[in-house]
């Protein structure tokens, strides 16, 4: 549940890399003196090695249905594609788009699998808060080489401590897979980089992260997975919101 995983993520980055290439999903790597122009939106390729370890735990390992990995490989995934389709609007759509064309799908998405977690409603939309919040954090060190993803990959491995003390061990398996999933990507993000995560990556990373976190069940260890993201968060608010608020990116 680590090893398929990683080795999965290297190689289907690999790919999707060479066909988003092909395809003009590219961005130049601004912090390059030769600006070198790389394939984007790899981060999609995550969804391989995930769905690999959601139908082997399912089918395999338990040897029976359990819907709530479904809905965790479902919600990651519409995040990730949420993601996708704000790395290829600039090719395929219009060159800006309203904030609500990404806010109100991962809203969706976040509010549903906080209801199936949480029924009580109040408690269901702090969870999709939470939710929401940490993927769009997850995306505040995009830029330099391997940061996003390395970070992602550090706050992973805390997660799968938390989750071993929980009271599902399977989860364990999925926390082990997911540090092997981003760890493949981490091999081609790092400097220098070879391909660029895309939102689809970042928001696959911290969706998968709150989730885990979430199915964990303990309010206390949410809390903690939370404490992880105060870079982020700080990077984000007293950084990117004070110096640039017009452009929290920082885009050139």
């Amino acid at each position: 549940f680590f090893v398929v995983p990683f080795l999965l993520s290297i190689l289907s980055v690999y790919l999707f890399g060479r066909i988003n290439k092909k395809n003009g999903i590219i961005g130049r790597d601004v912090n390059k003196l030769d600006q070198r122009i790389l394939p984007e939106a790899t981060g999609i390729a995550l969804l391989v090695p995930l769905w690999f370890v959601v139908l082997t735990v399912n089918l395999i390992y338990l040897k029976a249905f359990n819907l709530f990995y479904f809905i965790l490989g479902l919600a990651v995934s519409g995040f990730s594609f949420v993601g996708l389709l704000d790395d290829t609007k600039h090719k395929f759509m219009m060159k800006t788009t309203p904030w609500t064309f990404r806010a109100v799908p991962i809203a969706f998405i976040s509010l549903l699998f906080g209801a199936v977690h949480f029924h009580d409603p109040l408690w269901a939309i702090l969870i999709a808060l939470f939710i929401a919040g940490l993927a769009s954090f997850e995306n505040t060190f995009a830029g330099l080489n391997g940061w996003e993803v390395g970070s992602g990959f550090i706050i992973s491995v805390f997660v799968t401590l938390i989750v071993s003390q929980g009271p599902d061990p399977n989860l364990v398996l999925f926390a082990l897979a997911l540090n092997g999933m981003i760890l493949g990507l981490l091999f081609w993000n790092s400097y220098p980089a070879r391909v660029f995560p895309g939102d689809s990556g970042t928001l696959f990373i911290g969706s998968a992260i709150a989730a885990l976190l979430v199915m964990n069940q303990r309010i206390e260890m949410i809390f903690l997975g939370f404490l992880f993201f105060l870079p982020h968060v700080f990077d984000f608010f007293c950084l990117k919101v004070l110096t640039n608020p017009r452009d929290v990116s920082q885009s050139n």
